[in-house]
């Protein structure tokens, strides 16, 4: 399973603590504030690093977001086996599978969605790093989270048809 692996959570933890030492370290630079120009002065410094660590903290953001989608990602084609599964269990005994087919056919064309998303969007923020326009890389920012945005509807159709075809198959059981 692709959870985070430690070297990378402890670099991200270590990174994003030391964005917080930086800004710990500006509450003396505030207290000996006195004039209003000195309050500016540290307000800009504050700002400046601000812009600085958000990149940081989006990062760190977007690698645990990319990994979760890709963790969902491999519970969903787990799940299609377990309907193939099933399919070839009523083949087995001469029942008819039609329904289950479909089921499945729709379910992994929803997976196969969110995978081509999943992926583009990990493209997407493999280039931010290679491009040097601010511009550029909000683009691709935004491009990457509606890529992720798709890839999750994609897999929550996914489990709904699996949820719906569970409730047909039980009536279908049990009427």
């Amino acid at each position: 399973m692709p959870y985070l692996k430690d070297e990378d959570k402890n670099s991200l933890v270590s990174e994003i603590s030391g964005e917080i030492a930086v800004f710990e370290s500006f509450k003396p630079e505030i207290a000996k504030s006195e004039t209003k120009e000195d309050v500016k002065n540290v307000a800009d410094k504050i700002k400046a690093e601000w812009l600085k660590s958000s990149a940081s903290i989006s990062r760190a953001e977007d690698k645990i977001v990319t990994l979760k989608e890709n963790q969902l990602i491999l519970e969903a084609d787990a799940g299609s086996a377990g309907i193939q599964k099933r399919i070839d269990n009523l083949k087995a005994s001469g029942k008819d599978a039609k329904n289950y087919e479909k089921l499945l056919s729709d379910y992994d064309k929803k997976i196969t969605d969110a995978k081509r998303d999943v992926k583009s969007a990990n493209e997407k923020y493999q280039a931010i790093s290679t491009t040097a326009s601010e511009g550029e890389k909000t683009q691709l920012m935004k491009d990457k989270d509606q890529l992720l945005k798709s890839a999750q509807k994609d897999i929550r159709d996914a489990y709904k048809i699996i949820a719906q075809g569970a409730r047909e198959d039980f009536d279908r059981r049990y009427k």
